[in-house]
């Protein structure tokens, strides 16, 4: 068989930039078949290896590889230009100076890169580099001396030792065991020099962070007390505000950091200074506003009409614009009873106004119980279905009730701590001082809608009434009894309809229409 000559210049391997290994070896069999023109191989050719048949360039002949470099993909990351790709290629009296410039951890870390670098650093000719690297690392203890067999006795193969003792002579084998002796005794103070040394250098470098802490705090410090936030560092204390993770920093600062912390810090200030003003001139006054109060609502006759069956608290009082703005007068202003005078001048319209947004409020959630296309021909607050749960005491009222139920005016705990106490909002935390002068909070629904079960109770008087138009007039005027079926199955004992709502409200929804029905037979016992 004659072997056919290839008018291409032949290809180096070792010039193709990142070639895997297995691409070579499909690279080596393709060209020893394409030598063969002739040879049976041709039509019946090996099948590459599993791991590379999902490769189209694996079976090819040398033009794959070709291809293979021009139809690279395009989503794949490119590699960075420069870097430390060339540095195998330096010669080895600028990596031996470069090295000398290196501390034990990253030669180690460079030796763990490639195989040319480990080859190259854990050679025992090249034991001058470690040498030299130690030397950086100040009051770093020395190596032992027989490294290899104090490693053997340290990790206990005292297999391997027992061996190296059998057939000695008494003599040697004593004096063996005496070289070991020493050996693990040098290995002790070896270990006890190096946790010394580690001790030292954690203490050091904790004391350098200390001293770069310092110094950002004091230059810290200096600016804010230029831009005049010393009133708060003298009320809220330097060690509480140093306490902030941008000021208790181990990182000197730069004019690039320094740039980022900048905003932050006065934001931080910001809220700091909105504290000290609530709890050192605001609440003050809102106590006044407590006493003026109490004073006006002990005169009912120079109360004028508001047309409202419930006033706002004091703490919605107090949010009122000629309330609030009487509060938040500049500190030089002296504030008595007597400063809330004009504002309740206009008293009678800002009640208006609260009661009217406070019946918005409940009317959407009302309304959130109903069909979506559902339109009310009246006055929601008046229907029989107008039924509230509270979420925090599981109370069910009726909307009058809602509007002076304690819980609205009670501070959440729940939603001050969310997200511990670092992570509290300034709304909150405002609130939270708030509640402190006035004893309670501004109203705030915490209801949910249960027009289910009084739609279930008024559907139990069968086709008398329509739940979506039924007003609390009719039911009152209404005077049918209601009885539960499962406590009193003969019916004899009734109760309001109002007193059914409440009663259905702790029983299962499942039961409701077989629990409760409308007595229609003339009956007159005591209601409960």
């Amino acid at each position: 068989m004659q072997r056919v000559s290839h008018a291409s210049p032949p290809i180096l391997i070792p010039n193709i930039p990142h070639c895997p290994r297995s691409v070579l070896s499909s690279f080596s069999f393709s060209f020893s078949v394409s030598s063969f023109p002739n040879s049976a191989a041709l039509s019946h050719p090996k099948p590459p290896p599993l791991h590379l048949m999902k490769r189209k360039y694996d079976a090819q002949g040398p033009e794959s590889l070709r291809e293979a470099e021009v139809t690279r993909p395009l989503n794949r990351p490119r590699a960075r230009k420069g870097g430390l790709s060339m540095l195998p290629t330096v010669s080895l009296d600028v990596l031996f100076e470069i090295f000398g410039f290196l501390k034990p951890l990253d030669l180690l870390s460079l030796a763990r890169t490639s195989k040319p670098f480990r080859d190259l650093l854990m050679s025992k000719s090249n034991a001058f580099i470690w040498r030299a690297s130690r030397a950086l690392v100040p009051n770093l203890p020395d190596c032992p001396a027989d490294l290899w067999r104090t490693e053997m006795i340290q990790t206990s193969q005292y297999h391997a030792f027992g061996l190296q003792l059998k057939g000695l002579s008494c003599a040697e084998q004593a004096l063996v065991i005496e070289e070991a002796k020493k050996a693990v005794c040098a290995v002790r103070e070896h270990s006890e020099a190096c946790q010394a040394w580690v001790s030292a250098t954690n203490m050091a470098r904790s004391d350098e962070l200390h001293k770069i802490r310092e110094e950002r705090k004091q230059v810290i410090r200096e600016w804010l007390e230029a831009e005049g936030w010393k009133p708060e560092i003298d009320y809220h204390t330097w060690w509480k505000i140093s306490r902030h993770l941008t000021i208790n920093n181990p990182r000197r600062l730069t004019a690039r950091i320094w740039s980022r912390v900048r905003p932050i810090l006065t934001e931080y200030m910001s809220e700091l200074r909105t504290i000290r003003m609530e709890e050192t001139v605001y609440n003050p006054r809102r106590r006044i506003l407590v006493q003026a109060w109490n004073d006006f609502l002990s005169q009912p006759a120079s109360f004028p009409n508001t047309d409202v069956d419930v006033l706002p608290h004091v703490a919605d009082a107090a949010l009122f614009k000629p309330f609030d703005d009487i509060i938040k007068t500049p500190t030089e202003v002296v504030i008595e009873r007597d400063s809330f005078l004009p504002a309740f001048v206009a008293l009678p319209s800002l009640a208006r106004n609260w009661r009217r947004h406070v019946n918005q409020q409940l009317a959407a959630i009302i309304l959130a119980g109903y069909p979506k296309d559902y339109v009310s021909t009246g006055d929601i607050r008046q229907l029989a279905t107008s039924v509230f749960v509270c979420n925090a005491c599981e109370q069910l009222l009726f909307w009058t009730d809602a509007v002076a139920h304690n819980c609205t005016f009670e501070l959440n705990p729940k939603r001050s701590c969310r997200g511990g106490p670092g992570n509290i909002p300034l709304e909150t935390k405002v609130a939270g001082i708030t509640h402190c002068s006035l004893g309670s909070t501004p109203w705030s629904p915490k209801f949910r809608s249960s027009t289910a079960l009084a739609t279930r109770v008024i559907r139990s008087c069968g086709q008398w009434q329509d739940p979506l138009t039924v007003t609390i007039a009719q039911m009152d005027s209404m005077n049918t009894p209601f009885c539960c079926l499962i406590c009193h199955p003969d019916g004899k004992t009734v109760m309001h309809w109002r007193k059914g709502v409440c009663f259905v409200f702790f029983l299962s929804l499942h039961f409701v229409s077989k629990a409760f029905a409308a007595r229609t037979q003339p009956h007159t016992p005591q209601s409960r």
